[in-house]
């Protein structure tokens, strides 16, 4: 007989996401491995985004399981956990409610100022942040403000670029003048990244 509360279930002797106990998955406090954490990842993407949508659970309680990889001391580490968590929003990001964008952006924009390794995973995980239809307004020139302000963009790898001209016209596409922007902000300062 399976137990009511996660908290009572055993820990696993291999570390991994999401373990099965019984007929049903259940997401676990995430142990940051350093040996075979691609594949690792990549298992682990299939089940959670699986998870997410069909509403095992939200992806702030996948937050708060990522805990000990997203404050991990070590920026790959780190990198890596909020590598899998970005991946599971580009998957599952129409299914996002509006508190927890919110949530996610302020999360993301302050890891914007973490080191270098970890820009690259920050940026796919604004990138899906800026598909979502329940952005609140004023949310897409917050995203921008922060981008512009902690990551040199023109020193970025030319994907990282990409990926944050697709933010900018991820914005323009699903934005309208009176969610923000304000009258002639629709492109930031500086005008567009050079993606070349």
């Amino acid at each position: 007989m399976a137990p009511s509360v996660l908290s009572e279930v055993p820990t696993p002797s291999q570390p991994f996401l999401l373990w099965c106990w019984g007929r049903s998955w259940h997401l676990s406090p995430v142990p940051c491995v350093t040996d075979g954490l691609g594949v690792f990842l990549l298992h682990s993407l299939y089940l959670l985004s699986a998870g997410v949508k069909d509403g095992s659970w939200t992806v702030l309680q996948l937050v708060e399981a990522l805990g000990s990889c997203l404050e991990n001391t070590d920026p790959r580490m780190r990198g890596r956990g909020i590598q899998l968590l970005s991946q599971v929003l580009l998957q599952c990001y129409s299914l996002l409610q509006e508190k927890e964008v919110l949530h996610l952006v302020l999360f993301y924009e302050n890891r914007l100022q973490d080191h270098h390794l970890v820009i690259p995973s920050v940026l796919q995980g604004l990138r899906a942040l800026s598909m979502c239809e329940v952005l609140s307004p004023g949310l897409a020139v917050s995203v921008l403000k922060a981008i512009f302000q902690e990551v040199h963009v023109q020193s970025l790898l030319q994907l990282d670029r990409h990926t944050v001209y697709s933010i900018i016209t991820n914005f323009m596409g699903t934005r309208e003048e009176g969610d923000g922007w304000g009258e002639g902000s629709a492109q930031p300062a500086g005008g567009l990244p050079d993606c070349a």
